[in-house]
């Protein structure tokens, strides 16, 4: 709630009370189980928002004592648990897909080093969206669909095959996550009032939300990157120190990812008060100057009154006897001069 009252004063001493990838990899031997991880390091961009015969670039880059040999890319179910070669098989196990999906977009591809370059491979795999169902070798047929309203249906497995510091030959297998879509848009109007140590930021819901329903959002202070998650378009960063001032942007995510960040709000400093006071002018002052007050309180509380005097600029005001005159003599019990307030009263 905000109040603001106009009080004119007769002097310029005046007082204000201030207010603040999953992984997997294959033994040398027969039997392959999962691993937490790989001897490589996996990047590939984008794997957001994509469409039908994008590119994902992918490159595998091996650790100290480690060569790379193949690397072998397939669009698979983003369900499948791929652990060896049979997984990897489309006609095995139906896990990928037995050939491109679209025109122009990959379903296989593979990838070789030379010798002296064994330490890093690289390759572009266009994704594709569709549907696709062929017959596995006990003579089932499976279906794998790609995109289609469903942003995370897919996903590229990768199988590295490598030689390790014993020079035994191993396969690994690495997911990479990817989803289909359009991103929602960014939310605008992002309000960050003052709070004790927190701000409840709130914003206007984007646009546009994408191909996908929007799922939650994110709001982040900065600096420090003290954030607050929320499905509503409103919530309370905690966290902030009194006295630092911030500005807070927020996303959308939908199943999809993540949207772009909005503009930053205006700058707010969270106090050790419920309340935020400004007056202006408070310089420059001469007998009849009107001075407008505004008081702001934190969400949760309700304004019910405010009350001005003009009291001396070396006076301590923290309680109702200091601030009535004739008790604290702090303040002035009368207008110093015609026209001039003394004590103002705003409900």
């Amino acid at each position: 709630m905000n109040r603001s009252l106009r009080t004119r004063i007769t002097a310029a001493a005046s007082a204000f009370l201030l207010a603040s990838t999953v992984v997997v990899f294959s033994t040398p031997t027969a039997a392959q189980a999962e691993s937490a991880s790989v001897p490589a390091t996996v990047t590939a961009t984008p794997t957001r928002a994509l469409a039908s015969g994008d590119t994902v670039g992918i490159t595998v880059t091996a650790d100290a004592g480690h060569s790379i040999f193949q690397v072998r890319a397939r669009l698979c179910k983003a369900s499948a648990d791929i652990n060896n070669a049979g997984d990897h098989t489309p006609t095995l196990t139906g896990n990928c897909v037995d050939g491109p999906l679209a025109a122009n977009t990959d379903g296989d591809r593979v990838v070789l080093t030379t010798p002296g370059a064994r330490s890093t491979a690289t390759m572009n795999f266009k994704v594709g969206a569709g549907s696709t169902t062929f017959t596995k070798q006990d003579n089932t047929s499976t279906t794998i669909t790609c995109g289609s309203g469903t942003p995370a249906s897919c996903k590229i497995t990768l199988e590295i095959s490598t030689t390790n510091p014993a020079g035994s030959g191993v396969l690994y297998y690495k997911d990479i996550p990817i989803t289909y879509g359009t991103l929602p848009g960014a939310p605008t109007s992002v309000l960050a009032p003052h709070g004790v140590g927190q701000s409840l930021v709130s914003w206007t819901a984007p646009a546009s939300a994408g191909s996908s329903a929007i799922t939650s959002y994110t709001a982040t202070a900065s600096p420090g990157g003290h954030s607050c998650t929320t499905a509503s378009t409103s919530c309370a960063v905690t966290g902030l120190s009194n006295g630092t001032a911030y500005t807070f942007t927020v996303k959308a995510t939908s199943a999809v990812g993540d949207g772009p960040a909005s503009s930053a709000s205006a700058p707010v400093t969270p106090t050790a008060d419920p309340f935020v006071i400004t007056a202006s002018p408070t310089t420059n002052l001469a007998n009849g100057t009107a001075v407008t007050v505004g008081v702001a309180v934190d969400a949760g509380y309700t304004l019910y009154q405010t009350r001005i005097r003009l009291c001396t600029s070396s006076s301590t005001v923290t309680n109702q006897g200091d601030f009535a005159p004739t008790i604290g003599g702090m303040c002035i019990n009368a207008p110093l001069a015609n026209g001039s307030d003394s004590d103002l009263i705003s409900l």
